[in-house]
């Protein structure tokens, strides 16, 4: 009975950082057609937030929103799965992957953010 509890305050949880100040689900985030290198997607991402590469792979909330980004451009241009993105980036299993879309389409309300998304984004492109 208590598990079931924990199980339905998880999944509020996780439905409320969706719909957590206004956010939209946004249909473009699907994968792309396009496969590229995943060395190449994380430089891009690196340029586009004026990092350092390794920052996007350490542990640290110091560059979320870039390796929030990192992770979902992987997704999208690599041709990875997100158990293999997901081992890359040094996590455990999938879910971490999507706990990280959930947390960059949260940052993507701000306008610097969206800017420097599509940055990264349109090189990619």
């Amino acid at each position: 009975m208590q598990a079931l509890s924990r199980k339905r305050k998880s999944q509020t949880q996780v439905s409320g950082l969706e719909k957590s100040g206004g956010a939209q689900r946004n249909p473009s985030f699907q994968r792309s057609d396009t496969e590229l290198p995943f060395d190449g997607v994380t430089r891009v991402v690196a340029q586009a937030f004026d990092l350092k590469e390794s920052t996007l792979f350490a542990h640290g909330l110091h560059a979320a929103v870039a390796k929030a980004t990192a992770i979902e451009l992987a997704c999208r241009f690599t041709g990875l799965t997100q158990g293999e993105v997901a081992a890359r980036f040094g996590y455990r299993s999938e879910s971490s992957v999507g706990k990280q879309h959930l947390r960059l389409h949260i940052h993507l309300e701000t306008q610097e953010m969206r800017a420097r998304f599509a940055a990264a984004e349109s090189q990619l492109i």
